[in-house]
């Protein structure tokens, strides 16, 4: 269940915040999937993959729109 919440708010992205917590889902689904041996790991890792490059854009994004307000 974590694991599919994980890549679901990954996806959505929510300005970060959805990031956030697709990695934070992931990290937690992929701890319980470890010690229960159910299915869902690769799921889990797709969440925290997707979670990760998106709050790298949304980092990048917001770095670049700050300097081009704040230059010249």
């Amino acid at each position: 269940m974590l694991a599919v919440l994980s890549l679901v708010c990954s996806v959505l992205w929510l300005f970060g915040v959805g990031s956030l917590l697709g990695i934070v889902f992931g990290v937690i689904a992929r701890k319980q999937i470890k010690h229960t041996h159910q299915p869902g790991s690769d799921m889990a890792l797709a969440g925290i993959v997707a979670g990760a490059i998106a709050l790298f854009f949304t980092v990048l994004i917001g770095g670049l729109s700050y300097l081009a307000n704040h230059t010249g």
